[in-house]
């Protein structure tokens, strides 16, 4: 169930047979049916919210009155991407990438130094946001997310330029990131307020280094995480273009929706100064839509 790809086409004109989803491949005999794809439209995007809203809830993490989405202030930043792993249309698991640019990073609020130090130093930070997942199985669930961090990496490294990769993960969830991509812990643990209160601690990625260290560490077998995330090949390529000519970055139109519904107005409440730099961001949209949404305006 592969989709078949046009390979020799030129750089940009490439497009699986599937418009939306990409086959993760992925040991893909062993994943049942899971396939990855980018969340674009704004029914996509709330359905990953959604998830990642629920999921945290039942940990603990969120609270109710959220309007059962988990939104942050970047979910409409241009270069914000979201990916998803879906089974039968339905979301199953998800995480968001974020640029840092014209917002500072979601980790700052709590890991601010750390951010300085890299930022100091030149690099270019892609930070993992609203990781989440409904996939019962630890094995499928660990394939699914792998997955979606190779499309991840291959945007943030070959197609953005990136240099590092950071997370804000719970204590226990440390040695995954550390065995399975290698990264490594830079902070201690400290309350994050984003997840009410719960612990977290910083890890990074050095992305310049990722081919040699998976090398080292894992290998050159088929299966391995080197050979699935990082080698060139003629896979790799047909993945870079199919990423090149499916990603839609956040246009004035594409917020319209968002704005039209008036889901930033949980935002404001917490970050009222967002609405003046939604409209500088998006400067061809009416002020009033901005700050209030079409439905409040039409009654």
């Amino acid at each position: 169930m592969n989709p078949q790809y046009l390979v020799e086409s030129p750089p940009g004109a490439v497009r699986p047979l599937t418009d939306a989803l990409y086959d993760v491949d992925f040991a893909a005999e062993d994943l049942l049916g899971y396939t990855v794809g980018l969340a674009q439209s704004l029914s996509e995007r709330m359905a990953a919210w959604s998830l990642v809203h629920s999921e945290y809830r039942a940990k603990g993490l969120a609270i109710e009155g959220e309007e059962g989405l988990w939104l942050t202030p970047h979910d409409l930043l241009p270069d914000t991407t979201t990916y998803a792993a879906y089974r039968g249309g339905e979301v199953c698991a998800t995480l968001t990438a974020v640029i840092d640019g014209e917002m500072w990073l979601p980790c700052e609020e709590v890991f601010g130094e750390e951010i300085s130090t890299l930022r100091a130093d030149g690099r270019r930070i892609t930070e993992v946001i609203s990781l989440a997942s409904t996939i019962a199985s630890p094995r499928l669930g660990n394939l699914a997310l792998l997955a979606l961090f190779r499309l991840m990496f291959l945007r943030a490294r070959y197609m953005l330029a990136r240099t590092d990769m950071v997370i804000a993960v719970h204590p226990r969830h440390v040695d995954f990131y550390r065995k399975k991509l290698l990264f490594m812990q830079i902070s201690a643990p400290r309350a994050f307020d984003k997840v009410n209160g719960a612990p977290a601690v910083l890890m990074h990625l050095d992305l310049e280094m990722v081919p040699a260290r998976y090398w080292e560490c894992f290998g050159g077998a088929p299966r391995s995480t080197f050979v699935q995330m990082v080698q060139p090949n003629r896979r790799q390529n047909a993945l870079l273009q199919w990423l090149l000519a499916q990603h839609r970055p956040h246009t004035a139109e594409s917020a319209c929706d968002f704005f039209a519904f008036g889901l930033q107005k949980h935002l404001y409440r917490k970050n009222p100064w967002l609405a003046d730099f939604y409209k500088k961001l998006y400067p061809t949209l009416p002020a009033a839509l901005i700050d209030h949404g079409a439905f409040d305006l039409a009654a």
